[in-house]
């Protein structure tokens, strides 16, 4: 007697199957809703526990509080994809940000959970509300974009290469930078409207760009300051310092702070001024200083304070003002071992002293290079 099933009972068998493999994934929260290029999906719409596919050009609208296993950005489409809305979005796996896509977190949404968000994309948040991480990457290359004003900078693990974008403040400055070490930091908001203090010691990997802090041009009321109180701070950065059509002041109060460039210093346009309060402060650059435009004043405050610019290397000024305007005494060091080239061309005002340190050599770039102002110029045995 042949026992063996029939084909359609085989077919039958593996139909249940099937159907019982994917009640076990929707059930189990392994279910997939991906969003595509163009469309909506409200929060209401996908079962609680799916993992979000979110295509460039597509929006996952929190219309409802609503608690999902996961969401990846897919690079089909064109766009942001972007998360949207006033409820909360509660996250129990992963948000991955995959290469060369953009994930928007928009309205007023929080996000909670223990989310892990690896960012090799670009991470733009805009949301009102509080995003909340167990932890998060920013691989090289890959951008976190603070797109708002004030909020919190999520606490991450940040390549050398990786990029963190200031575009959206106003008149708060966000919280987070203490003791991070960012790639390469851009402050670059155009609407900020009064001066921002950050507060806080920090180390920058790469290249620290400051390129718009509010017009007009007001160093006394939109700039971007290191302290307002009686404490000091430290900001390192490993690669360049480049000012740009901004207004850049370090120590506002009795609070000393220091700043270190390890690579060139660049005034391009703008104001960097180094001491306005009543106590010394100290920038130490390890590359080249340029200022090509704009004002880099050593002291701007009626008090005896001390403004010291330590540089190893060349030195050129081709461009703009350097002036103490203060009341106190500003200091530009040569301290290399060895020789260091000084390039004029741009104005010098007040008193502002040259020191050569010892066993520095300071070479005029060219005939005619001249060193002005009303300050001292010091040989030092």
């Amino acid at each position: 007697m042949n026992t063996a099933p029939t084909s359609a009972l085989k077919r039958h068998r593996i139909l249940l199957s099937c159907v019982a493999f994917l009640l076990f994934l929707s059930f189990s929260g392994w279910a997939q809703t991906t969003i595509t290029t163009g469309s909506t999906i409200n929060a209401s719409a996908i079962p609680a526990g799916n993992t979000i596919v979110i295509e460039e050009g597509g929006t996952l609208s929190m219309d409802v509080a609503r608690s999902f296993t996961s969401i990846t950005t897919s690079t089909t489409g064109v766009g942001n994809a972007v998360i949207t809305g006033a409820n909360a979005l509660t996250i129990t796996g992963t948000i991955n940000i995959v290469a060369t896509t953009r994930l928007a977190a928009l309205g007023t949404f929080n996000i909670a959970g223990t989310a892990v968000i690896t960012v090799n994309g670009v991470f733009l948040n805009g949301s009102t509300g509080t995003l909340a991480f167990s932890s998060m990457v920013v691989n090289a290359g890959a951008t976190y974009e603070h797109a708002k004003d004030g909020g919190t900078i999520p606490t991450a693990t940040w390549a050398a290469t990786s990029n963190f974008n200031i575009t959206g403040v106003t008149a708060t400055a966000p919280l987070g930078f203490a003791g991070q070490s960012f790639g390469n930091l851009t402050w670059n908001s155009p609407s900020q409207n009064t001066n921002i203090y950050f507060e806080s010691s920090f180390t920058i990997q790469g290249n620290f760009s400051v390129l718009d802090t509010g017009l007009p041009l007001n160093q006394g009321l939109r700039a971007l300051r290191m302290s307002n109180t009686g404490t000091g701070y430290t900001i390192d950065v490993a690669g360049n310092f480049i000012i740009t059509n901004s207004s850049w002041k370090m120590n506002n109060d009795t609070g000393s702070c220091t700043l270190n460039v390890g690579g060139d210093l660049t005034v391009n346009s703008g104001n960097f001024i180094i001491v306005s309060g009543v106590a010394n402060s100290t920038v130490n650059v390890t590359g080249n200083v340029n200022v090509l435009g704009g004002l880099l004043d050593m002291q701007d405050d009626a008090g005896g304070t001390t403004a010291i610019l330590n540089v190893t290397g060349n030195f050129t000024h081709t461009g703009g003002t350097i002036t103490e305007s203060g009341g106190g005494n500003g200091f530009i060091v040569f301290n290399r071992a060895g020789s260091q080239i000084y390039t004029s061309g741009g104005a010098i005002s007040n008193l502002v002293d040259f020191t050569v340190n010892s066993g520095t050599t300071l070479q005029m770039a060219a005939p005619g290079t001249t060193l002005t102002g009303g300050g001292n110029f010091t040989l030092s045995s």
